[in-house]
């Protein structure tokens, strides 16, 4: 095979990377050249990276090494819209976007003329970018996971209901947001529908919570003996926590932009988990796949774990609705696939 075009992509890599980018990028390697902006491991050293990184990007990372790529690389592929203005008008750009965010200078950048192709990860947003006056091509490529025999299940010796949620933060009101995401990561109506539980069901489930906890969950789970802080775990080892679920999570509040497609939901999918969700744009997925049920509120979310809980008819039956659905459309191998093609495709190997 001869590639008649060289792509390069430009990124900064950790331990706690996005979950697709991190499987799709080894399994494209052939088709372009990576060059990683490697943070440490190690958690002093780690943060001193992602500072200067964050820092010095538009001062000295992109005006730098973009410029050095551009003269061995005809296509720049980007996650990164911010880097756009900074490679050479004349050369291609693909940019990949898992989380859009539809702010007016992502939409400038995206109408570079040499922005040629854009990915993303649901159809919404394709319909909502394109209503926004994006005509060049828009490729969906929907989020992939791996299917579940790959994954081994460690019950509960107790044979407790397990309940689990994961995030990089565990964070409430009572902490800094700005330390913890700036509060996406929220517990707070989870929190308050434990609260509402009736105290016989806190003797029948462990919940587990994989996350770099706050101070207030901290002491959540100390007030708490069926509360299991996991701690953070690397992105391609939370599905082996989550398979350990019974009922899988997604307590939110936090508004994101439309159009993004939760890799949590789409793993506790594949899973065979049912969910628990708030009513987001996010879990309209939930909803029409009878894979969960949705809450508006606490009371709502109280009485859907009460519910489930004591329900494993019912959670089976949302568990198996989600894991047909998934692998139909989620697993990681058609992403795989999908990418490949498209590579495939724009550059015209022969």
């Amino acid at each position: 095979m001869k590639i008649k075009k060289k792509i390069v992509c430009f990124t900064p890599w950790m331990r706690f990377n996005n979950l697709r980018y991190e499987s799709i990028l080894p399994e494209i390697y052939i088709y372009m050249h990576v060059h990683k902006y490697q943070i440490s491991k190690l958690k002093f050293i780690g943060g001193l990276h992602y500072y200067l990184w964050t820092f010095l990007k538009y001062k000295y990372f992109y005006p730098k090494y973009l410029r050095k790529f551009s003269q061995t690389y005809d296509i720049l592929y980007t996650f990164q819209y911010d880097q756009i203005p900074f490679w050479p008008k004349e050369k291609e750009i693909i940019l990949d976007l898992d989380d859009p965010v539809f702010s007016d200078k992502e939409i400038e950048f995206i109408n570079y003329p040499n922005v040629k192709t854009l990915i993303v990860s649901t159809d919404y947003a394709k319909l909502k970018y394109e209503s926004l006056g994006i005509k060049i091509p828009i490729v969906v490529i929907y989020q992939g996971v791996k299917g579940d025999m790959e994954y081994q299940v460690n019950p509960d010796v107790n044979q407790k209901v397990i309940i689990g949620y994961h995030a990089p933060t565990l964070s409430t009101s009572l902490d800094n947001p700005s330390l913890y995401r700036n509060g996406v990561d929220n517990l707070d109506l989870f929190v308050e529908a434990l609260d509402l539980l009736d105290d016989t069901y806190k003797d029948k489930i462990t919940v587990s919570l994989i996350g770099k906890a706050s101070p207030s969950v901290l002491q959540l789970a100390k007030n708490n003996k069926f509360i299991k802080l996991e701690g953070l775990v690397a992105s391609n080892e939370v599905m082996n926590y989550v398979n350990k679920f019974d009922i899988g999570l997604y307590p939110r509040t936090f508004i994101l932009p439309s159009g993004r497609l939760s890799i949590k939901i789409v793993q506790y999918m594949m899973l065979g988990k049912p969910i628990i969700a708030t009513k987001l744009s996010e879990t309209e997925i939930v909803n029409n796949t009878l894979s969960g049920i949705i809450c508006e509120d606490a009371s709502d979310f109280s009485k859907a774990l009460a519910e489930l809980i004591d329900n494993k008819n019912m959670r089976d039956k949302f568990g198996n609705n989600g894991r047909e659905f998934a692998k139909k459309y989620f697993l990681l191998e058609t992403t795989i696939n999908q990418y490949k093609s498209f590579f495939l495709n724009y550059l015209s190997i022969v």
